[in-house]
């Protein structure tokens, strides 16, 4: 998956985590993921997060005893995207987790003016 953010500093996650995948609509290569991305690291419990934005799919990583998929869907919608539940636990891919530091999705509208 492009575009895959690590909500924490890359050490391994100590509590028990899953996986949710989510249809996002709005999503194409004129839209910024980097909102996207930046809504869902901001709630609790959240490891890592994964954009798709050819499939218009989201992937997180998070723990289950501090968040659930409702609001992580929720948060996506409040943006403007609206999101809606596809998956969740081990069937959901991994995706290729990047860092939360790592500068943004670089497309024109995340960049600094």
């Amino acid at each position: 998956m492009a575009g895959v953010r690590r909500a924490s500093g890359g050490a391994p996650a100590a509590a028990a985590t899953d996986r949710v995948l989510f249809a996002v609509e709005g999503l194409s290569f004129g839209s910024c993921e980097g909102q996207v991305v930046q809504a869902l690291q901001v709630q609790p419990g959240v490891r890592a997060v994964g954009v798709d934005l050819r499939a218009g799919r989201v992937v997180v990583e998070y723990e289950p005893s501090v968040v659930d998929a409702k609001r992580l869907a929720d948060a996506v919608t409040r943006i403007g995207y609206p999101a809606r539940y596809l998956a969740s636990g081990p069937s959901v891919p991994r995706g290729q987790w990047g860092r939360a530091d790592d500068g943004g999705c670089g497309g024109s509208c995340c960049q600094d003016a």
